[in-house]
């Protein structure tokens, strides 16, 4: 029973981290599509 336990508890860990990543990915593209939003009208005139 406690095996088992320990067994959630590491996977629990293991599942939370992967959804920080995720979550950091995801914020890091949203961050790069509205720069890419905000900047390409700039060098769309520049060029």
């Amino acid at each position: 029973m406690q095996l088992k336990k320990g067994v959630l508890l590491h996977v629990d860990r293991h599942i939370k981290k992967r959804i920080i990543i995720v979550f950091f990915l995801i914020m890091v593209a949203s961050h790069i599509c509205v720069h890419l939003l905000l900047f390409w009208p700039c060098l769309v005139n520049w060029l």
